[in-house]
């Protein structure tokens, strides 16, 4: 049977029954059968801009016309499998149909290592390592309501039984009680915590600034501390509730503590080559003690709280740290974790909420230090930014924006060896990298020009995950990926009838990557040669491995089959798509 495809995006529901895109039908057809003339061939005939989607038994044998002149197809090899993580062996085949040329399909092998990343896949810092445990910690041992559940209505239900009356707000000089949980890495947060003293610094509009009374000497100034509080009032506080919706306020004073201490410096080792700026704890938000519908935390300040590293110009409780690293690291810092924040509290009302799944909440946390910087520089929601726009004011580049760029780069890479969606995209700096983006992706594609009210409603759920990025997006997850990925390659490139689903509308996408990784677009994109190439490998689900046909001049026909690891059948795992793009 041979069917033609038009020249536009090709669902695989419209494709083939839900059985027929499972191995249902039998074994598949040997290598050697995607001929010239073989009857079981999908002939793909695509105008340029055009996009098809291909699964199940397409997936056996696919032609693509010959040409007279140059043209330019991309084959992106993909797992839309909505279970995180599931690794699967596969074999790309693009075969010449030229008769001289049959069989004789050069192997790429793609090297990964066992649990499908690449094997020289950056290594999470040790910042992102501290996060990822705390992150984990909430996940595995806080349960139920938490006391955001009365949180702006009075002294109700679970938090009355807690904190019987509104917090009375600090003046500067006052000296507070704060519980600090443990960073070690396998500590229970809940339970192993310092108990200090600080000294209220400042006091704005939606912030306390406090600082250790055992911070270092020649630390922040006082009007350091007035510009932390005006930032964060004017700028961070205001954008990510605009983004993301109104934090709790268990402690009914109308602050968020800002709490500035040697310990989250001693944190990190001396002489590492990353360090640890500071978090949010979601256990702060739970009662101390268990109740019959909650978990309880020993250690909980009963309040919104992040806790920051301080200024220490001489080393004193680790590797020394100027007044200017620490301002400057910071900001982006609390702009990320205020969404954990945020997030935490709209969920743990609800009795039967949970906490995002972390790889989206790593998404959306990354996404509201970029929503912070744009506020900064006074850029639209949808403004399309290249580098030299991002770049131009250094500092808020630093805090805002360079992070996403470079690790998205790290995605780019090697996007056949992980994905956004990744139960490791707490400590993977390639999938935090790939999961901004691919919610930055959403939400231009998805959000009808409306992004903010789309990222409050991706916090609100109910749902988490995959599941919340599809029902918020309105469409299906296949969709969302597949556009993402040929977005991926498509964006910023002069593609004549290209739908603007396949591109981003917040980015000129290859030109801010580049500009962050030194002048080039990173993404790794395997050239098919004239006679064609085999590659085989492993990838995760949400990942993508990407091969390019680009003749000069005229050529013959050619065979394209996506198959399973052992290169002899045609791929069968659920998930399994094949995404043609036709560039020119």
């Amino acid at each position: 049977m041979k069917m033609r495809l038009p020249s536009v995006l090709v669902g695989s529901a419209l494709l083939c029954a839900s059985a027929a895109c499972r191995d249902s039908s039998g074994p598949r057809p040997p290598l050697s059968a995607c001929t010239a003339t073989a009857s079981n061939a999908t002939d793909l005939t695509l105008a340029p801009g055009g996009v098809a989607v291909l699964s199940g038994s397409q997936l056996a044998c696919v032609r693509v016309p010959s040409t007279t002149a140059a043209a330019d197809y991309v084959f992106v090899v993909t797992d839309v499998d909505t279970k995180l993580d599931v690794l699967q062996g596969y074999t790309f085949n693009a075969q010449s149909l030229a008769a001289a040329d049959v069989g004789s399909a050069a192997l790429v092998a793609r090297a990964t290592s066992v649990d499908g990343g690449a094997a020289a896949a950056p290594a999470a810092s040790y910042a992102t390592e501290r996060e990822a445990s705390i992150r984990t910690y909430e996940r595995t041992h806080l349960r139920g309501p938490s006391l955001a559940l009365s949180s702006g209505t009075g002294a109700t239900g679970l938090r009355a039984n807690v904190v019987a009356a509104a917090t009375a707000v600090p003046v500067v000089g006052d000296t507070m009680q704060y519980r600090v949980p443990s960073t070690d890495l396998k500590a229970d947060a809940c339970v192993t915590y310092d108990s200090i003293k600080a000294v209220v610094k400042y006091v704005g509009t939606s912030s306390i600034i406090a600082q250790d009374v055992n911070a270092p000497a020649n630390g922040f100034t006082a009007t350091d501390f007035q510009a932390v509080a005006n930032e964060f009032d004017t700028k961070i506080y205001a954008t990510d509730v605009s983004y993301f919706g109104n934090p709790s306020d268990i402690d009914q004073n109308g602050k968020v503590v800002l709490l500035f201490t040697p310990l989250i410096n001693k944190a990190t080792p001396k002489n590492s080559t990353s360090f640890f700026a500071g978090f949010f704890f979601a256990g702060d938000l739970f009662p101390r003690t268990k109740t019959s519908t909650s978990s309880g935390c020993k250690e909980s300040n009963l309040a919104e709280l992040f806790y920051l590293l301080v200024p220490d110009p001489t080393g004193a409780f680790g590797d020394p740290r100027s007044v200017n690293t620490v301002r400057q690291i910071t900001r982006g810092t609390v702009a990320h974790e205020f969404q954990h924040m945020i997030n935490a509290g709209v969920r743990l009302p609800n009795p039967n909420a949970a906490f995002e799944e972390t790889w989206l909440d790593e998404g959306l946390a990354h996404f509201a230090e970029e929503a912070v910087g744009r506020d900064e520089r006074g850029f639209g929601d949808l403004q399309a930014l290249n580098f030299s726009d991002v770049s131009a004011v250094s500092t808020d580049y630093a805090a805002f924006f360079d992070q996403n760029l470079r690790r998205f780069k790290d995605w780019l890479q090697r996007p056949d060896t992980s994905s956004g969606p990744s139960a490791h995209a707490d400590a993977n700096l390639s999938s935090r990298g790939a999961a901004w983006a691919l919610v930055r992706y959403s939400a231009d594609r998805f959000s009808g020009g409306d992004v903010r009210g789309f990222t409050r409603r991706l916090v609100a759920g109910p749902e988490t995950g995959i599941a919340n990025l599809a029902a918020r997006a309105g469409t299906t997850y296949e969709t969302i990926l597949t556009g993402y990925q040929v977005a991926n390659y498509a964006d910023d490139l002069p593609i004549t009838g290209l739908d603007p689903r396949f591109t981003y509308t917040s980015w000129v996408m290859r030109n801010a990557v580049a500009g962050a990784s030194g002048g080039s677009y990173p993404l790794l994109v395997t050239p098919i040669s004239a006679s064609g190439t085999t590659s085989s490998g492993k990838m995760r689900s949400g990942a993508a491995a990407y091969f390019r046909w680009n003749p000069t001049s005229s050529a013959p026909a050619l065979a394209v089959r996506l198959l399973d690891g052992t290169g002899s059948t045609a791929a069968t795992w659920t998930g399994a798509r094949l995404v043609v793009l036709r560039a020119n």
